[in-house]
């Protein structure tokens, strides 16, 4: 249950999958440009077919309009992603809706469907996002704010089985410093080198 990040996210997983092997698999993406998880709150409440459903079985994307409903009873779901839009993902106080979503989504599915959290990534520092002033338009104060209120909300979160640190990867793959989440029996911490 995203926006554009998951569908960054998942554009090529297909593809790695059919390259290792696998071949029974449904990979689905309920994408909705920009869209936060108050807009997916209302949109649950809604029922409104908003989404882009996006499915692929290893032969490539498929596409219709659907509502979260439809695409979380369009299989039997091991994991279920959500993620917070980009521009509030350092924001802890615009979480205030992830157990609902995360309790639509076991009631929905399964109770103990695997919930997984996609982390994004902080913006380049030339862009001219609306969102970026809420960093100081800076990139590491983004990054940082995105890894403390990941720590904060997320790692340890019993409701969380996992986390796709996107945000960490795109980060250290560009160089500028590589952070770890660990996260493990009662404790967490973010290192940075």
């Amino acid at each position: 249950i995203g926006n554009s990040f998951s569908d960054d996210g998942m554009e090529h997983l297909a593809e790695i999958l059919v390259g290792e092997g696998y071949t029974d698999f449904i990979l689905g993406n309920l994408y909705y440009g920009g869209c936060s998880m108050d807009g997916h709150k209302g949109r649950i409440e809604s029922g409104a077919e908003q989404y882009d459903f996006r499915v692929n079985t290893g032969s490539g994307w498929s596409s219709s309009k659907r509502s979260i409903q439809y695409g979380l009873d369009y299989a039997e779901w091991d994991i279920v992603t959500i993620q917070q839009v980009s521009g509030q993902s350092g924001i802890p106080e615009s979480y205030g809706n992830m157990q609902y979503i995360i309790d639509y989504v076991r009631k929905t599915v399964d109770p103990f469907v695997k919930i997984h959290f996609h982390m994004t990534w902080a913006y380049q520092s030339t862009s001219g996002h609306a969102d970026f002033p809420k960093y100081d338009r800076n990139q590491m104060t983004m990054y940082n704010a995105i890894i403390n209120t990941t720590q904060k909300l997320v790692v340890g979160n019993w409701n969380v089985e996992g986390i796709l640190p996107s945000g960490t990867a795109i980060h250290g793959s560009c160089g500028v410093c590589s952070c770890i989440l660990r996260y493990g029996t009662g404790s967490s911490s973010a290192s940075h080198s």
